[in-house]
């Protein structure tokens, strides 16, 4: 069976899906828990996609969180 790529925003579209990350992945990068991601998840101030029962988050988000650009 085919399986569409993933796309984060129909802006993507005709280009390399962006690589996406499991909350436990965020939580170790950013130290903090997955609870904690869900949370703010909840509150609108973590962008993510649930895919099935996972959320997913876009490198492009974590790497604006590690800068700064993103406060959480």
């Amino acid at each position: 069976m085919f399986m569409q790529p993933i796309y984060t925003n129909a802006t993507n579209r005709g280009t390399m899906p962006e690589k996406m990350y499991t909350l436990e992945e965020v939580a170790e990068f950013l130290a903090t828990t997955p609870r904690e991601l869900r949370r703010y998840i909840s509150d609108g101030k973590l962008p993510a996609i649930k895919i099935g029962k996972s959320w997913k988050v876009a490198e492009s988000t974590v790497e604006k969180i590690q800068s700064g650009e993103l406060q959480i």
